[in-house]
Formats: C-alpha cells, sequence, structure tokens
C-alpha cells in the first residue's frame, strides 16, 4: 500500500487569493514548525487539504509538511521581493510550461493550456480550479501569459436553487450521485431500507482525534434531530 507520501503532488488546485491569506496570516507570527490544520483553525477538511497539496507542490513545505526555506524567505519577504521569489517558484515547479518548445506560455490558447493539466490526471473542477490559481500566481510574479488563456467552464455551470437541488436529489436512486473529483477526500453511503442512502464526503488523511470528534458531533447532531 503506497504512503501518503508515495501519492502524486497535484499542482494547486486551492483558491490563490485564499493562499495568499493565509501565507500573509504567518507574517504575524513566528513560522509553525508544520503546517497542519491546528495553523488554520477556522478552514473545513477540504481547504486544508487543498492548502497543503499547495504549498507541497510549490516545494514550500516538504513530505513532512515542514516548512522549507524558500517558504520562510517568500513569507518575511515584502510585497516586492516576494514577486522574483514566486517568478522563481513556478517557474521551477510548472516546468511543463516553461522553457517547451512545444508550449509557448505568452501565445497558447485555453486548449493547449488544459491538456497540460490533463496530462497530469486533473479534470472537471479541480483542472479548472488548478488552471485558476496558476492565472492568479503567475499575474503577481509579473509572468506574460497569453489573453487567450482562460480556466475552462467548471462542470454543472451555474449553481441550481436549493429548490432545484432537493428536488433532484429526491428524484436519485440510491447510487446515484455524481462523482467528486476533488483529491484528498473518500466518500461513501450508507444504505437506509426504504429511503434514500446516506452520501458522506470526508478528507482521506482523518486521524483517530478527528473520528472522535465527528462521531461526537453526528451524535449531538442527531440526537437534536429526533428532539425537534
Amino acid at each position: 500500500m503506497a504512503s501518503e507520501n508515495d501519492k502524486q503532488v497535484l499542482p494547486p488546485y486551492v483558491s490563490y487569493s485564499s493562499l495568499v491569506s493565509f501565507i500573509n496570516g504567518l507574517r504575524e507570527n513566528p513560522m509553525p514548525m508544520q503546517i497542519d490544520r491546528y495553523v488554520m483553525p477556522k478552514a473545513s477538511g477540504s481547504q486544508i487539504s487543498a492548502t497543503v497539496n499547495a504549498l507541497k507542490y510549490l516545494k514550500w513545505i516538504d513530505a513532512n509538511s515542514k516548512p522549507t526555506e524558500p517558504f520562510k524567505q517568500f513569507v518575511k519577504a515584502d510585497d516586492d521581493q516576494r514577486k522574483a521569489l514566486l517568478k522563481k517558484t513556478l517557474e521551477h515547479t510548472y516546468p511543463f510550461l516553461f522553457n517547451n518548445d512545444e508550449f509557448n506560455l505568452e501565445a497558447a490558447t485555453g486548449g493547449m493550456m488544459a491538456d497540460k493539466f490533463r496530462a497530469l490526471g486533473m479534470q472537471g473542477a479541480t483542472l479548472s480550479k488548478a488552471i485558476s490559481f496558476f492565472l492568479g500566481a503567475a499575474k503577481d510574479a509579473g509572468i506574460q501569459v497569453s489573453g487567450h488563456i482562460k480556466p475552462p467552464p467548471q462542470p454543472g455551470g451555474k449553481s441550481p436553487s436549493k429548490k432545484t437541488v432537493k428536488k433532484k436529489e429526491d428524484e436519485l436512486p440510491d447510487d446515484d450521485y455524481e462523482d467528486d473529483d476533488t483529491p484528498g477526500t473518500e466518500r461513501f453511503q450508507i444504505p437506509i431500507p426504504g429511503k434514500q442512502s446516506a452520501l458522506f464526503i470526508i478528507p482521506s488523511d482523518l486521524e483517530q482525534d478527528d473520528w472522535n470528534m465527528l462521531k461526537t458531533v453526528l451524535d449531538a447532531y442527531i440526537g437534536r434531530l429526533l428532539k425537534g
């Protein structure tokens, strides 16, 4: 069985602005010895997973989530210094977009860009988010990017109203849920006789303490529903 450190690290698909906000928050205190959920207490499990993935891909934390020297420099740098440091980081960690005779970042199309990320196994909403991240980072780094490159639309288009979502869910058979392609999550269903199955989507890296907390919260929530 592959270990956590053996898993492929995908290009960042977290919101670029949220990552910058997190990094800016680290300026206010000494650098933590490890980047984990305890330094992101208000973030959801999926947000934490996506942030850690981004930092690993950019070589800003190592396989054990410990900050690297380039990351420490970037956090403490002023805005002007960050521009050059970010440019160097992107050129190093996105080699498939730079120094490539078959791909010119300044003249490529959106389809060509999407193909580069699909070749890494990205698809759907995650692919769109990954391209959005790169475009935001490239802009801050002063990297020239073709105006033809836009993130592909996320599957599903405009979000339906809550009533529409509820109606569609009621019409679905138990096993007809839409696939969730968010890396770092696990999904499972619990069949309920005569009713639609309960669907759970959780971070794949939960530890014993996390499971204990989740059980406590679910027990309390179920108890409140039964009373009301």
